[in-house]
């Protein structure tokens, strides 16, 4: 079965992912965390909320990961949010933006960047640079500019 399944992906364009498969839990970890965002979004929006128009504007999509910070980690260290990768996108020169990872209860998610994590792990490396971005940062961002 996982066998026939490898074939359809392969024949769909898409290739497993080689950092492994995300666990079982993870689109509870993904709904978790997009709640946090959407709080985070709509504290930016509130229009009664105390920060003025035109900080709010410059918060903007980018705000997020303005409360990340780049960090070296290890590729074991990472979990990947997707259990295949574009086998093109793979082929082409990827950005060496690094990956956007969210830090949630502990262990760390490649939220954006999936394929340039796994490019660096195939390609022997043990270490990335990552925007790491603590979900509760988020949290308390958006608790911040609800008030």
């Amino acid at each position: 079965m996982k066998i026939q399944h490898l074939l359809e992906e392969i024949e769909h364009g898409r290739m497993a992912n080689p950092l492994g498969t995300p666990p079982e839990h993870i689109y509870d970890v993904m709904d978790e965390v997009y709640e946090v965002e959407t709080k985070f979004f709509n504290a930016i929006n509130k229009p009664n909320g105390h920060l003025p128009f035109e900080q709010r504007a410059r918060i903007g999509a980018d705000g997020i990961s303005k409360l990340g910070k780049h960090t070296k980690l290890p590729i074991s260290d990472l979990i990947p949010m997707e259990p295949s990768l574009n086998i093109e996108h793979m082929q082409r020169e990827l950005s060496n933006e690094p990956a956007t990872v969210y830090l949630y209860k502990g262990k760390c998610y490649i939220s954006d960047g999936n394929h340039r994590v796994a490019k660096a792990f195939q390609r022997g490396e043990t270490h990335v640079i990552v925007n790491l971005i603590d979900v509760n940062d988020i949290a308390r961002a958006a608790e911040e500019m609800g008030k």
